[in-house]
């Protein structure tokens, strides 16, 4: 159960993202800040993407405020606030998971294997290099360094055109029930 404790211990576990709130009974809001920072800094990690480390600013900051700020609150308004996730996990239900699942399978299937042969790829390439002579090493190094990168380029490019094409979809059919309407009301 939530309860209101120390600020100066408070302070001290709120520069870790959820920390200060599982700190004070919220763990619910302290895993989910945990999960929201950690995914940024592994995708910027694994990825080489310095401007998503950026972006693991946004849920520290809140984290660290959310905390100090909550412990702060008046008695009652503290003992009265309830204990969630950040992302309404309890509100999806299993067959909205499942399907979910089945509709992107295939996708989480392909990012699994892309983590997977990355980290072994990582690893192995760390093994072999100081065999190899300087300019294989230097080329598998730049692969290395840059192929994740133009992967994740070109999967935001992919996503972005099939967007564009679903919004241009949506507003051709707008289009054709506007002009149906037309048809019957002359």
């Amino acid at each position: 159960m939530p309860r209101k404790k120390s600020k100066f211990l408070t302070f001290c576990f709120s520069f870790v993202p959820g920390f200060g709130e599982m700190y004070l009974g919220f763990f619910k809001m302290g895993i989910s800040l945990i999960g929201i920072f950690t995914f940024f800094l592994l995708v910027s990690s694994v990825l080489n993407l310095g401007v998503l480390f950026v972006f693991s600013v946004i849920p520290w900051a809140y984290s660290f405020f959310h905390s100090n700020h909550i412990n702060s609150l008046p008695d009652e308004e503290f003992y009265s606030m309830e204990d969630y996730f950040l992302f309404p996990m309890q509100e999806i239900q299993k067959e909205e998971w499942e399907r979910f699942l089945k509709k992107y399978r295939n996708l989480i299937s392909i990012v699994m294997i892309y983590i997977g042969i990355s980290v072994l790829w990582e690893n192995f390439y760390r093994m072999i290099r100081s065999f190899l002579p300087q300019f294989v090493n230097n080329i598998l190094s730049m692969l290395t360094y840059r192929l994740p990168q133009v992967i994740f380029a070109l999967i935001l490019i992919g996503i972005g055109a099939w967007m564009i094409q679903g919004k241009r979809q949506e507003l051709n059919r707008i289009e054709e029930k506007e002009e149906e309407k037309q048809k019957f009301h002359l």
